[in-house]
Protein backbone atom coordinates (compact mmCIF):
# COMPACT_ATOMS: atom_id res chain seq x y z
CA UNK A 1 0.00 0.00 0.00
CA UNK A 2 1.33 3.42 -1.00
CA UNK A 3 0.05 6.61 0.56
CA UNK A 4 -0.71 8.76 -2.53
CA UNK A 5 0.31 11.82 -0.54
CA UNK A 6 3.74 10.37 0.23
CA UNK A 7 5.56 11.34 -2.94
CA UNK A 8 8.95 10.23 -1.68
CA UNK A 9 7.65 6.75 -0.91
CA UNK A 10 6.10 6.46 -4.38
CA UNK A 11 9.34 7.52 -6.05
CA UNK A 12 11.41 5.06 -4.04
CA UNK A 13 9.13 2.11 -4.82
CA UNK A 14 8.76 2.80 -8.54
CA UNK A 15 12.48 3.44 -9.01
CA UNK A 16 13.14 0.04 -7.42
CA UNK A 17 10.57 -1.77 -9.58
CA UNK A 18 11.18 -0.19 -13.00
CA UNK A 19 14.66 -1.61 -13.78
CA UNK A 20 13.28 -5.10 -13.30
CA UNK A 21 10.51 -4.62 -15.87
CA UNK A 22 12.43 -2.63 -18.44
CA UNK A 23 10.86 -4.14 -21.53
CA UNK A 24 13.55 -3.09 -24.00
CA UNK A 25 16.32 -5.25 -22.50
CA UNK A 26 19.32 -6.26 -24.59
CA UNK A 27 19.41 -9.68 -22.96
CA UNK A 28 18.02 -12.57 -25.07
CA UNK A 29 14.47 -13.65 -24.26
CA UNK A 30 13.62 -17.33 -24.14
CA UNK A 31 10.05 -17.50 -25.46
CA UNK A 32 10.06 -21.18 -26.31
CA UNK A 33 7.61 -21.87 -23.48
CA UNK A 34 5.01 -19.49 -24.88
CA UNK A 35 2.79 -19.46 -27.90
CA UNK A 36 3.22 -16.42 -30.19
CA UNK A 37 -0.10 -14.89 -29.03
CA UNK A 38 0.74 -15.44 -25.37
CA UNK A 39 4.15 -13.81 -25.78
CA UNK A 40 2.82 -10.67 -27.44
CA UNK A 41 0.07 -10.42 -24.85
CA UNK A 42 2.67 -10.63 -22.09
CA UNK A 43 4.82 -8.04 -23.85
CA UNK A 44 1.85 -5.67 -24.04
CA UNK A 45 1.21 -6.06 -20.32
CA UNK A 46 4.83 -5.24 -19.53
CA UNK A 47 4.79 -2.21 -21.81
CA UNK A 48 1.55 -0.96 -20.23
CA UNK A 49 3.00 -1.33 -16.75
CA UNK A 50 6.21 0.39 -17.84
CA UNK A 51 4.23 3.28 -19.33
CA UNK A 52 1.95 3.71 -16.31
CA UNK A 53 4.81 3.40 -13.83
CA UNK A 54 6.87 6.05 -15.61
CA UNK A 55 3.83 8.32 -15.89
CA UNK A 56 3.18 8.01 -12.15
CA UNK A 57 6.83 8.57 -11.37
CA UNK A 58 6.98 11.64 -13.62
CA UNK A 59 4.01 13.17 -11.82
CA UNK A 60 5.59 12.36 -8.47
CA UNK A 61 8.80 14.11 -9.50
CA UNK A 62 6.74 17.10 -10.62
CA UNK A 63 5.18 17.30 -7.17
CA UNK A 64 8.65 17.20 -5.67
CA UNK A 65 9.72 20.02 -7.96
CA UNK A 66 12.29 17.75 -9.58
CA UNK A 67 11.65 18.91 -13.14
CA UNK A 68 14.66 17.26 -14.80
CA UNK A 69 13.75 13.81 -13.48
CA UNK A 70 10.11 14.33 -14.45
CA UNK A 71 11.19 15.17 -18.01
CA UNK A 72 13.28 12.00 -18.23
CA UNK A 73 10.37 9.85 -17.08
CA UNK A 74 7.94 11.48 -19.52
CA UNK A 75 10.43 10.75 -22.31
CA UNK A 76 10.39 7.10 -21.26
CA UNK A 77 6.61 7.09 -21.59
CA UNK A 78 6.95 8.42 -25.14
CA UNK A 79 9.19 5.48 -26.02
CA UNK A 80 6.18 3.24 -25.41
CA UNK A 81 3.42 5.65 -26.47
CA UNK A 82 4.83 8.29 -28.83
CA UNK A 83 1.35 9.64 -29.53
CA UNK A 84 0.49 10.40 -25.89
CA UNK A 85 -1.26 13.76 -25.92
CA UNK A 86 -0.95 14.19 -22.15
CA UNK A 87 2.78 13.51 -22.12
CA UNK A 88 3.57 15.92 -24.97
CA UNK A 89 1.49 18.59 -23.23
CA UNK A 90 3.13 17.99 -19.84
CA UNK A 91 6.62 17.93 -21.35
CA UNK A 92 5.94 21.19 -23.15
CA UNK A 93 4.83 22.83 -19.93
CA UNK A 94 7.91 21.58 -18.09
CA UNK A 95 10.26 22.84 -20.81
CA UNK A 96 8.44 26.17 -20.64
CA UNK A 97 9.04 26.30 -16.88
CA UNK A 98 12.75 25.76 -17.52
CA UNK A 99 12.82 28.50 -20.16
CA UNK A 100 13.48 26.08 -23.04
CA UNK A 101 10.97 27.64 -25.43
CA UNK A 102 12.18 25.78 -28.55
CA UNK A 103 11.78 22.39 -26.85
CA UNK A 104 8.42 23.46 -25.45
CA UNK A 105 7.22 24.55 -28.89
CA UNK A 106 8.25 21.16 -30.32
CA UNK A 107 6.09 19.34 -27.77
CA UNK A 108 3.17 21.74 -28.24
CA UNK A 109 3.46 21.16 -32.00
CA UNK A 110 2.94 17.46 -31.34
CA UNK A 111 -0.16 18.28 -29.28
CA UNK A 112 -1.63 20.35 -32.12
CA UNK A 113 -0.95 17.58 -34.62
CA UNK A 114 -2.64 15.04 -32.36
CA UNK A 115 -5.50 17.33 -31.38
CA UNK A 116 -6.06 20.19 -33.85
CA UNK A 117 -8.71 21.91 -31.72
CA UNK A 118 -6.05 22.52 -29.04
CA UNK A 119 -4.94 25.59 -31.03
CA UNK A 120 -7.05 27.85 -28.78
CA UNK A 121 -5.13 26.51 -25.76
CA UNK A 122 -1.87 27.77 -27.23
CA UNK A 123 -3.28 31.09 -28.39
CA UNK A 124 -4.26 31.62 -24.74
CA UNK A 125 -0.75 30.60 -23.69
CA UNK A 126 0.83 33.09 -26.10
CA UNK A 127 -1.45 35.85 -24.75
CA UNK A 128 -0.45 34.92 -21.20
CA UNK A 129 3.24 35.04 -22.08
CA UNK A 130 2.77 38.41 -23.79
CA UNK A 131 0.91 39.81 -20.78
CA UNK A 132 3.85 38.75 -18.61
CA UNK A 133 6.36 40.51 -20.89
CA UNK A 134 7.74 37.24 -22.29
CA UNK A 135 7.52 38.57 -25.83
CA UNK A 136 10.04 36.26 -27.50
CA UNK A 137 8.40 33.20 -25.97
CA UNK A 138 4.99 34.42 -27.13
CA UNK A 139 6.42 35.02 -30.60
CA UNK A 140 7.65 31.40 -30.75
CA UNK A 141 4.24 30.05 -29.77
CA UNK A 142 2.40 32.17 -32.34
CA UNK A 143 4.87 31.13 -35.05
CA UNK A 144 4.35 27.48 -34.06
CA UNK A 145 0.58 27.89 -34.45
CA UNK A 146 0.96 29.65 -37.80
CA UNK A 147 3.17 26.85 -39.10
CA UNK A 148 0.10 24.59 -38.93
CA UNK A 149 -2.59 27.21 -39.46
CA UNK A 150 -1.12 30.12 -41.48
CA UNK A 151 -4.56 31.68 -41.95
CA UNK A 152 -5.59 31.78 -38.31
CA UNK A 153 -6.50 35.44 -37.91
CA UNK A 154 -6.17 35.43 -34.10
CA UNK A 155 -2.61 34.09 -34.23
CA UNK A 156 -1.66 36.56 -36.97
CA UNK A 157 -3.19 39.40 -34.96
CA UNK A 158 -1.41 38.28 -31.79
CA UNK A 159 1.92 38.02 -33.58
CA UNK A 160 1.41 41.51 -35.00
CA UNK A 161 0.84 42.86 -31.49
CA UNK A 162 4.05 41.14 -30.33
CA UNK A 163 6.04 42.72 -33.17
CA UNK A 164 4.54 46.13 -32.35
CA UNK A 165 5.51 45.74 -28.68
CA UNK A 166 9.02 44.83 -29.82
CA UNK A 167 9.13 48.00 -31.91
CA UNK A 168 9.13 46.20 -35.26
CA UNK A 169 6.27 48.16 -36.78
CA UNK A 170 6.86 46.99 -40.35
CA UNK A 171 6.48 43.33 -39.41
CA UNK A 172 3.52 44.25 -37.23
CA UNK A 173 1.81 45.98 -40.17
CA UNK A 174 2.45 42.92 -42.38
CA UNK A 175 0.68 40.71 -39.84
CA UNK A 176 -2.24 43.11 -39.54
CA UNK A 177 -2.61 43.35 -43.33
CA UNK A 178 -2.97 39.57 -43.36
CA UNK A 179 -5.58 39.79 -40.60
CA UNK A 180 -7.69 42.23 -42.65
CA UNK A 181 -7.57 39.84 -45.60
CA UNK A 182 -8.39 36.71 -43.58
CA UNK A 183 -11.07 38.38 -41.43
CA UNK A 184 -12.40 41.42 -43.34
CA UNK A 185 -15.23 41.87 -40.83
CA UNK A 186 -12.90 42.07 -37.81
CA UNK A 187 -12.63 45.75 -36.88
CA UNK A 188 -9.72 45.08 -34.55
CA UNK A 189 -7.48 44.15 -37.45
CA UNK A 190 -8.09 47.52 -39.13
CA UNK A 191 -7.58 49.39 -35.85
CA UNK A 192 -4.25 47.64 -35.28
CA UNK A 193 -3.12 48.17 -38.86
CA UNK A 194 -4.03 51.85 -38.66
CA UNK A 195 -2.12 52.21 -35.40
CA UNK A 196 1.01 50.48 -36.76
CA UNK A 197 0.97 52.77 -39.82
CA UNK A 198 0.27 55.89 -37.78
CA UNK A 199 3.27 55.17 -35.55
CA UNK A 200 5.39 55.01 -38.71
CA UNK A 201 4.16 58.47 -39.73
CA UNK A 202 1.87 57.10 -42.47
CA UNK A 203 -1.05 59.19 -41.28
CA UNK A 204 -3.17 59.27 -44.43
CA UNK A 205 -3.03 55.49 -44.77
CA UNK A 206 -3.82 55.10 -41.09
CA UNK A 207 -6.87 57.32 -41.49
CA UNK A 208 -8.33 55.06 -44.17
CA UNK A 209 -8.01 51.96 -41.99
CA UNK A 210 -9.51 53.74 -38.99
CA UNK A 211 -12.46 54.79 -41.15
CA UNK A 212 -12.93 51.17 -42.15
CA UNK A 213 -12.85 50.09 -38.49
CA UNK A 214 -15.52 52.64 -37.59
CA UNK A 215 -17.69 51.45 -40.48
CA UNK A 216 -17.37 47.85 -39.26
CA UNK A 217 -17.92 48.66 -35.59
CA UNK A 218 -19.36 52.14 -34.97
CA UNK A 219 -19.79 51.29 -31.28
CA UNK A 220 -16.06 50.77 -30.77
CA UNK A 221 -14.82 53.60 -28.57
CA UNK A 222 -11.24 52.72 -29.52
CA UNK A 223 -11.93 52.98 -33.27
CA UNK A 224 -13.75 56.29 -32.84
CA UNK A 225 -10.95 57.67 -30.67
CA UNK A 226 -8.15 56.57 -32.99
CA UNK A 227 -9.93 58.07 -35.99
CA UNK A 228 -10.53 61.29 -34.10
CA UNK A 229 -6.88 61.50 -33.08
CA UNK A 230 -5.53 60.96 -36.58
CA UNK A 231 -7.98 63.54 -37.97
CA UNK A 232 -6.78 65.96 -35.30
CA UNK A 233 -3.17 65.38 -36.34
CA UNK A 234 -4.23 66.25 -39.91
CA UNK A 235 -5.92 69.44 -38.63
CA UNK A 236 -9.32 68.19 -39.74
CA UNK A 237 -10.79 69.59 -36.56
CA UNK A 238 -14.59 69.32 -36.85
CA UNK A 239 -14.62 65.65 -37.95
CA UNK A 240 -12.04 64.93 -35.23
CA UNK A 241 -14.33 66.44 -32.60
CA UNK A 242 -17.27 64.44 -33.93
CA UNK A 243 -15.48 61.10 -33.55
CA UNK A 244 -13.90 61.93 -30.20
CA UNK A 245 -17.30 62.96 -28.84
CA UNK A 246 -18.69 59.68 -30.14
CA UNK A 247 -15.93 57.78 -28.33
CA UNK A 248 -16.85 59.52 -25.08
CA UNK A 249 -20.53 58.89 -25.67
CA UNK A 250 -19.73 55.17 -25.88
CA UNK A 251 -17.31 55.26 -22.96
CA UNK A 252 -17.60 58.38 -20.76
CA UNK A 253 -14.54 57.30 -18.72
CA UNK A 254 -12.22 57.17 -21.72
CA UNK A 255 -9.50 59.57 -20.52
CA UNK A 256 -7.44 59.41 -23.72
CA UNK A 257 -10.46 60.45 -25.80
CA UNK A 258 -11.22 63.23 -23.28
CA UNK A 259 -7.72 64.74 -23.49
CA UNK A 260 -7.76 64.52 -27.30
CA UNK A 261 -11.17 66.19 -27.45
CA UNK A 262 -9.93 69.01 -25.24
CA UNK A 263 -6.98 69.47 -27.61
CA UNK A 264 -9.33 69.51 -30.62
CA UNK A 265 -11.69 72.04 -29.03
CA UNK A 266 -8.78 74.33 -28.23
CA UNK A 267 -7.94 74.44 -31.95
CA UNK A 268 -11.45 75.30 -33.08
Amino acid sequence: YIDINDVNQAVAIYEKILPAVFYDSNEPNDISYYSRDTFFSAQNVVELFYENANMTLAKAFERQGNIDHAILRYKEVLRVSPASLTVHRNLGNLFLQKGHIDKAAKEFSAVIQLQPDSISEYIDLAKHLSANAKLQDAEKIYEMILFFYPNDFEANNGLGIIFAQMGNLQKAAQCFVKVTVIAPDFAGGFINLGHALNLQGKTEQAKEYYFKAVQLDPDSALAQCRLGQVLLSLNDIDPAIKHLEKALQINPDYSEARSSLDAALSKR
